[in-house]
Parts: C-alpha cells; structure tokens; sequence
C-alpha cells in the first residue's frame, strides 16, 4: 500500500520579551510612592477570608503598583552604550513616527540618526580604551587572571552548544552512545605512542583506576 503524505509544520511563535522595571528606583524617593500605591491597593485584602483570593489580590496589587510607579527598564545589548545615547535613541524613535509628515521631520530624522551612530562609535572607543587602560594596570600587577578575563571579553563570539562530533572521515555523529564509542576510540589513539617511556605500567595504571562517581555520566561525556 502506497499514499502520499504531505505535512505543514506549524511556525514557532517567538514569545515577546517580559518588560523589566527599573527596581533600583525603590531606592530613591519614589519608594514613598510605592507603598502608597501598594497600601491603596491592599485595603480590600481585609474583607476577603479565602487563602487563594487574598493571594491573587496580593500578587495583582503588587504588579499594579509597580506598573503605575516604576518606569521600563531599557535592555541594553552593547556595553558601551552610554545614557547620553540611549536618550538620543529615544528622540529617534519619536522622529522615526513623524518622518512620513513633511520632507523637514525626514530631514530632522535622518540627522538624529547620524547623530545616534557618531555617539555610539564614541561610547565604542571610550570603552576600549578603558578596557586597555584596564589591561595595562592588571598588567603592572601581575594579575593575569584578569588580564585575560578583559582580553576575552570584547573578543568572545557566541557559539552554540552541541554534543555532535565527527569519526574519522569527518561523518556528523549525533547518537549518544556513538559519541562516547568515538571519545573512547580517539582517547585510545592517543596512548598508542610507541616510543613513550614506561608506557605499558602507565596503560596498566590506568585500567586500575576507579573514576569518581556521577549521577549523569552522558552529560559529563557530552
């Protein structure tokens, strides 16, 4: 028996990113402000009796108050952004909506754009420098821990994290089991050395060795 199938694959939906509030704010004034809006919102906390209500109102009350007092946090992706240019970032935005209302809003819009990219090359610079100002220092003091944890950090790229590996004709292995048959085989390799002075006590020192225990053996390995 023969048929065709075809399968539509539903698209993932991204979740939007939760808003954070800027709670170092609690520390300031604005903490007065808070309780206010929180003692507001708990007084009808008194004429409910169940648990469960008293702890949803609780739960909303909070949240409430902290959007009504506390501001949005800005996410910042790069470092070396200072808040001199993430205030020009903002009044970009607003030009970006009125850009379409007269060829001026267009002309303001595409200035505080080159405004934007002058001042983030500048926060850019300020960094590095700083960084190898940094450097240096650490340098002087002989702390090449932090010498190297500097060095690392602007020059670090992402790379995702995968368990794959290849045999010896360079095939993608993907099975666990596949994996750890490969890892024995090249660790074996590597103990093939001829020439290695006292290498079968060594070999047999190893085979008597007992490794320590783990709950998860295959994500050590992998």
């Amino acid at each position: 028996m023969l048929c065709n199938i075809k399968i539509r694959l539903q698209k993932q939906k991204h979740k939007s990113p939760k808003l954070r509030r800027n709670l170092a704010l609690l520390q300031t004034n604005i903490a007065q402000q808070y309780r206010q809006q929180l003692d507001e919102a708990l007084n009808s906390l008194k004429a409910v009796e169940d648990l469960d209500k008293r702890t949803d109102i609780l739960v909303a009350a909070i949240n409430s108050s902290i959007e009504n007092v506390l501001p949005v946090e800005e996410r910042i992706r790069n470092k070396w952004i200072s808040k001199e240019t993430l205030e020009k970032v903002k009044q970009k935005r607003k030009l970006k909506l009125q850009r379409d209302q007269s060829e001026s809003a267009e002309a303001e819009y595409r200035r505080k754009c080159n405004e934007v990219r002058k001042a983030a090359r500048g926060d850019k610079q300020k960094w590095m420098e700083d960084k190898c100002n940094d450097i240096q220092k650490y340098h002087a003091e002989y702390r090449t821990h932090e010498v190297y944890k500097l060095i690392k950090d602007p020059s670090k790229k992402w790379q995702a994290k995968t368990s794959a590996i290849k045999d010896k004709n360079g095939k993608p292995i993907m099975e666990r089991e596949k994996v750890k048959e490969r890892w024995t085989e090249h660790c074996s390799e590597l103990y093939e050395i001829t020439d290695m002075p006292g290498k079968d006590s060594f070999l047999k020192e190893l085979s008597e060795m007992t490794p320590p225990p783990s709950d998860n053996t295959d994500e050590n390995i992998l």
